[in-house]
């Protein structure tokens, strides 16, 4: 008879264990199902340009030409710098002839030109024949090849060459004239992992005279405002900014996640709230707190909580006489933020440029906390008495 009531006290214990697992994963299940799971990130916008470097059009010494004649490339392999390709950027040769030689000839040849008999063939002969001007300068279109062929007396006298080469990279600057990073070309893959293009597509190379943006994060988006809402946005994440507005995400070519304030804030009268403050349901609704109770220990809202039937404010929460009351001290919900203060801080009514950095209110789930505390406490619980029942064997 003893054993009967055992193994039924025994399986009493293990059915409330398993309910209570079970409506505290149902809990936690439920507090997740409006917040937006992955990373985002508040941007920095800036500009970035495919610029000339300290070193453009440097005069280089090439040394003296092969009397056999040579080829220069006018590429970024043939040069010390980075050359793009585009109209109005050229290589420029400048030729020193010596008192014994008698001259030279030079072409301009497409690149796939490496021998020197398909010179005349294939190459545009630059002026003159023979040229003994000293100090003469060639210039040539990236791309291209420079080929100059010395004449000489019985193998005496030399040509030296000198040439000015294009030398380009990206230069990355904030808004304000800030020069955050440069680098030795003006291919995208150059930047570092800190820059994110935007809608880049398939492009590779950044030409000069054609700025594009680049975003870098700033700080970690707080994930109670990273929500999906019944109704808001077709139901896709948004970045809920304040009361009633809100920002949408965008990805950036490497699929890096932000919040896109260059794309301006949206209203929806759905937003009444922060989730997961004070005062404001997981779905964005205001919970009443006037008149919940508080007392000298505790219970009052020092913090700027939101007022009910009221978007344009957030107030302050004094206890009196065991009741939260609305108090006097309250901010003002900014209607619009400007381009380069984006978010509205709820700390101070101000816009600011980056949000600052705080512990997000109600991150820590105590009711969480307590279903674990429980189900650990309980699974002891039957552990011991299912230890004692085999004592008693």
């Amino acid at each position: 008879m003893v054993k009967k009531k055992s193994k039924r006290l025994i399986g009493i214990w293990i059915m409330v264990l398993l309910i209570i697992i079970v409506g505290g994963i149902s809990y936690i299940s439920n507090q997740g199902l409006t917040m937006y799971q992955e990373e985002v990130y508040i941007p920095q916008y800036l500009s970035a340009e495919c610029v000339p470097r300290a070193d453009n059009m440097a005069k280089l010494s090439l040394g003296e030409v092969d009397k056999k004649g040579e080829f220069f490339e006018c590429t970024t392999k043939g040069t010390p710098g980075y050359v793009p390709i585009v109209n109005g950027i050229q290589c420029n040769y400048i030729v020193d002839i010596s008192v014994a030689s008698l001259g030279f000839t030079a072409y301009d040849c497409p690149i796939s030109v490496d021998s020197e008999s398909d010179v005349k063939d294939e190459c545009v002969k630059l002026e003159g024949l023979l040229s003994s001007t000293n100090n003469e300068e060639y210039t040539v279109n990236p791309g291209r090849k420079f080929f100059i062929d010395p004449v000489t007396f019985f193998g005496l006298g030399e040509i030296d060459l000198k040439a000015e080469y294009p030398s380009y990279g990206l230069k990355i600057e904030t808004a304000d004239g800030r020069i955050l990073s440069t680098s030795t070309n003006c291919e995208l893959n150059s930047l570092s992992k800190e820059f994110h293009t935007i809608d880049a597509g398939s492009l590779t190379l950044v030409v000069p005279d054609a700025p594009f943006n680049v975003v870098t994060g700033l700080s970690k988006a707080y994930s109670t405002k990273l929500v999906t809402l019944e109704g808001v946005n077709n139901n896709k994440p948004v970045y809920i900014t304040r009361p009633g507005y809100y920002y949408l995400l965008a990805e950036a070519d490497d699929g890096w996640l932000y919040v896109a304030t260059e794309k301006g804030e949206k209203q929806s009268s759905l937003i009444e709230c922060i989730p997961r403050t004070t005062g404001c349901s997981d779905d964005a609704k205001f919970v009443p707190l006037v008149d919940q109770s508080c007392d000298m220990f505790g219970g009052a809202v020092g913090s700027y909580a939101p007022v009910e039937g009221d978007n344009t404010k957030l107030c302050v929460y004094d206890c009196v006489d065991g009741e939260l009351q609305l108090s006097n001290d309250c901010i003002e919900v900014v209607a619009d933020c400007p381009d380069d203060k984006p978010l509205w801080d709820a700390n101070t009514g101000e816009c600011v440029v980056v949000e600052p950095p705080k512990e997000e209110e109600g991150s820590f789930d105590f009711m969480f906390f307590i279903v674990v505390i429980l189900i650990v406490f309980l699974s002891i619980l039957v552990m011991l008495l299912i230890k004692i029942q085999r004592g008693r064997k």
